[in-house]
């Protein structure tokens, strides 16, 4: 897979998840909030528990011997994976951790339409939520590796981390000092 169909994956379920909570009605948010929480469960699951039999347990994590790269193999063949090689960073399986950076871009969006004009409000839960996503970050540093190349837990919590409170640091230079 490359990275537009990820981007397409991942757009698609936003979408419909969008449009299943009547278009991000306060009242129906949790169903999207479920389904993230639904793919960080099984992608922890898969990832951390997998064992193959051409990799020792203690191997799981690194590229060639991780679920996603098992599975990407399986279902593409190594000739339908990035130039060839063991693991694709944009495997079908490791979507699902890259689903979550997608939804905390939305959920980002959600509290800046909610908060309309009220723009300290806003700064301000975005910083929150980037700081709880940092602080999430480092003991999934425990149970796996800060890696791209398998989209790693730790990794898709971090960059949500850094991606905010960039976010959050823009919107204060340009749209509050700025103006």
């Amino acid at each position: 897979m490359g990275i537009l169909q990820r981007l397409s994956l991942c757009y698609g379920a936003l979408a419909i998840i969008h449009w299943a909570t009547n278009y991000g009605d306060k009242a129906f948010r949790y169903v999207g909030a479920l389904f993230t929480l639904a793919f960080i469960i099984i992608y922890l699951s898969f990832m951390v528990t997998f064992e193959n039999s051409e990799c020792p347990r203690d191997k799981n994590l690194i590229a060639y011997c991780n679920f996603g790269s098992y599975w990407d193999r399986k279902m593409f063949t190594k000739a339908h994976i990035f130039e060839g090689g063991d693991n694709d960073p944009e495997g079908l399986f490791t979507t699902l951790s890259s689903f979550v950076n997608g939804y905390a871009g939305y959920f980002f969006c959600l509290v800046m339409f909610d908060n309309k004009n009220q723009i300290k409000k806003i700064l301000t839960i975005w910083t929150i939520a980037s700081l709880m996503c940092g602080l999430i970050a480092i003991p999934l540093l425990e149970m796996m590796p800060l890696n791209k190349k398998i989209w790693s837990m730790s990794y898709t919590f971090l960059t949500i981390a850094i991606s905010g409170i960039s976010l959050t640091i823009i919107t204060l230079f340009f749209d509050v000092i700025g103006k």
